[in-house]
């Protein structure tokens, strides 16, 4: 098709837009393939929400700095001063409404220690909030991105494959003219 001198010009304006449609979608996103800096989908509300999964493996916890101190007739120093030893590290979680981490912690204090159900809601009180846990740690710092690039580096280096793209065919007209 493109072999005749007289379609020349017609095979160039081809290949020119279709190296466009090429390049200009993958140069106006705004967010990496991968979706390291941002959803690619919107979030959807839901109306029922279930509650989510603890991050804590409770199963595996040692709960023996409970069961060691807390025991019958339930002294209300030590099955408090141990409880809060054995929860407090956790404090973020078991605050937190929207997982179950409370119940399941719950479930195997209770499971470990064979303690009557509200034993500590019962005993343990400091506050109207509940007990007071002192001040966690700071965080540590975030991981590292999966990616080196940064967003600004991201963007730079799609734009300048887009710009060699579009001189490459540049350079191609000139010669096929």
């Amino acid at each position: 098709m493109c072999r005749n001198r007289n379609n020349n010009k017609h095979c160039l304006i081809i290949i020119v837009v279709c190296l466009s449609l090429l390049t200009v979608p993958s140069a106006s996103t705004n967010s990496s393939p991968d979706g390291v800096f941002g959803p690619q989908f919107p979030s959807q509300r839901r109306l029922l929400q279930a509650k989510k999964p603890c991050p804590v493996n409770f199963e595996k916890e040692n709960y023996t700095i409970i069961t060691s101190q807390c025991k019958e007739p339930y002294l209300v120093q030590l099955c408090c001063s141990s409880f809060k030893q054995f929860a407090c590290p956790f404090v973020d979680y078991l605050d937190e409404l929207s997982n179950d981490c409370a119940e399941i912690m719950f479930g195997y204090i209770n499971s470990h220690g064979n303690y009557p159900p509200g034993l500590f809601a019962s005993l343990c009180r400091e506050g109207k909030e509940g007990l007071l846990c002192p001040d966690p740690p700071p965080p540590p710092p975030p991981p590292p991105p999966h990616s080196s690039l940064s967003e600004k580096d991201y963007n730079k280096r799609e734009f300048l494959t887009s710009t060699i793209i579009i001189a490459a065919t540049f350079v191609m007209l000139i010669d096929f003219i």
